[in-house]
């Protein structure tokens, strides 16, 4: 009975933390799918906003501009992660860049209980008020949100990085007349 309950004490020894190693990374992969699938949710967004809003400048509001605001509101949903850059681009069928079309924002801070945002911009070649969203000739556009996704635990460094996630729709027609 003795020598049973130190082979029981031995295995469990040898499991634990083996069960406990799997379960931290378990908890690890979650979480890098969960912002993922957050990031992926505001890219979507900021693309529906961005081919909803067209070739919209009205004072400080820009298609840009909005775009930027809805992937900053979702970007609150990050967990371990932070978006790092936003281009939005002049896009083929395929999602592919035409020419330097692009405007490449930088986020700089994001309050969340407030949703406002702050932004740098990198680069800006498109212009919002050239897109054409006439019916004849609709562009697509192309939005690409890279973020930041940090390890919980420092154990498992293959969930950690900079991914992107990329969305492209073609702009909704003007139909105002």
């Amino acid at each position: 009975m003795r020598r049973e309950r130190g082979a029981v004490l031995i295995e469990s020894a040898i499991v634990l933390p083996m069960l406990l190693i799997l379960a931290i990374g378990l908890s690890e992969a979650g979480l890098a799918l969960y912002d993922w699938l957050a990031v992926s949710n505001a890219t979507r967004e900021g693309a529906r906003i961005g081919a909803s809003a067209g070739d919209l400048v009205d004072g400080s509001t820009t298609a840009d501009t909005l775009i930027l605001d809805a992937v900053a509101q979702a970007s609150c949903a990050l967990r371990n992660g932070e978006v790092t850059q936003v281009r939005v681009y002049k896009s083929d069928s395929s999602g592919a860049m035409i020419g330097s079309s692009q405007n490449v924002y930088t986020l700089n801070s994001v309050n969340c209980a407030t949703l406002t945002a702050s932004w740098t911009t990198n680069t800006y070649n498109w212009d919002p008020s050239t897109r054409d969203n006439t019916l004849d000739d609709l562009d697509t556009l192309g939005l690409e949100v890279s973020f930041e996704h940090l390890s919980l635990t420092g154990l498992f460094t293959m969930f950690e990085g900079i991914r992107t996630d990329r969305a492209w729709m073609r702009l909704d027609p003007d139909t105002s007349g």
